[in-house]
């Protein structure tokens, strides 16, 4: 059974809507409002479904050739949430072969995601287009008329820990400037800027009267 998280807050966010250009409104930039992953050890298949604000424009490029809307999930089957620094890839900070990319960027040339092993600076190559590691594969994607982006990855091209688990940040740029990043664990669906539940907060007060007793004490 797939479990709800509850995220409440976003580690980056910029929202802007009704900008206007030429007398026309500028589309909100592209922000996930749900995200899940479905592990399916005995299938060695992970589904991702992605609910976001508005549908992602994968194709329109600018004048540098960079994707109007482009997102990509960051997966390591051995850190700790958050545990991943995009400045890293490439400089042998996460483990060789044990993390991966899943990128739209090449969708505009192929039409299909590319799932990327990150690789270390001593790796041979060849390189993905945008060198964060070797290309394992291409596939399909699917988006539906609710902006839902959903898609599927061998289990074993992101989980090589034994447990079939991993961590995982999606991040969303507009033309290749960070929107939104937010951070998730396999097997879970996480709602983004929902109202904490009532359980939730009474945990969180009880947190912070505990911290009021103890500066009381050590001002005694």
């Amino acid at each position: 059974m797939t479990s709800t998280h509850v995220r409440h807050a976003v580690t980056l966010s910029v929202t802007c809507f009704g900008i206007l250009a030429g007398g026309q409104a500028l589309a909100a930039p592209l922000e996930p409002l749900w995200y899940r992953t479905t592990v399916d050890a005995d299938r060695d298949n992970v589904h991702f479904a992605i609910g976001f604000n508005r549908a992602p424009d994968l194709s329109t490029l600018d004048a540098a050739g960079r994707q109007v809307d482009s997102f990509q999930i960051w997966t390591d089957d051995n850190g700790t949430l958050p545990f991943f620094d995009a400045a890293r890839v490439g400089w042998g900070g996460l483990p060789e072969g044990g993390s991966a990319v899943l990128s739209v960027a090449a969708v505009p040339s192929t039409g299909e995601l590319e799932y990327i092993k990150v690789r270390s600076a001593s790796w041979p190559g060849p390189w993905s287009a945008n060198g964060w590691g070797s290309v394992e594969a291409r596939a399909g994607y699917i988006l539906d008329a609710d902006n839902v982006f959903s898609f599927d990855v061998p289990l074993g091209l992101l989980a090589n820990s034994g447990d079939g688990r991993f961590y995982y940040t999606l991040e969303t740029y507009d033309t290749g400037g960070t929107v939104s990043s937010n951070n998730g664990y396999s097997g879970y669906t996480y709602v983004v800027g929902a109202v904490p539940e009532p359980s939730m907060m009474a945990l969180a007060l009880a947190g912070l009267g505990l911290l009021g007793a103890a500066a009381a004490r050590r001002r005694r």
